[in-house]
């Protein structure tokens, strides 16, 4: 927690992953207080590890809160999948929320 730390944070992860491939940045968001970006670890030949990064400034501008959100190196398969639908087959189905636009 803290500048120092998430500042030693990051700089840890860009030296592990340096002469490993790149980052390549697949959708960003803007805003003026956040934003958030999906990316792809990519090499040459192949595209690895994707993800999502949220970061938040303070009013001075300042980074104040950093997220990143890598998929899942495991997904089900289909055996979890099959039990997911034998689960719920006899489940009732919930009416689809309604929001109200602002």
């Amino acid at each position: 927690v803290g500048k120092d730390a998430v500042t030693n944070h990051l700089k840890v992860k860009v030296q592990q992953r340096k002469g490993k491939g790149d980052v390549r940045i697949d959708r960003i968001s803007d805003g003026n207080m956040a934003c958030g970006f999906a990316w792809t670890w990519i090499t040459d030949n192949e595209e690895g590890l994707r993800g999502t990064t949220f970061v938040e400034l303070n009013t001075n501008g300042e980074i104040q809160y950093v997220r990143e959100i890598p998929e899942p190196l495991y997904k089900p398969g289909d055996a979890t999948i099959e039990l997911l639908k034998a689960i719920t087959k006899d489940a009732t189905p919930k009416p689809p929320r309604v929001f109200q636009k602002k």
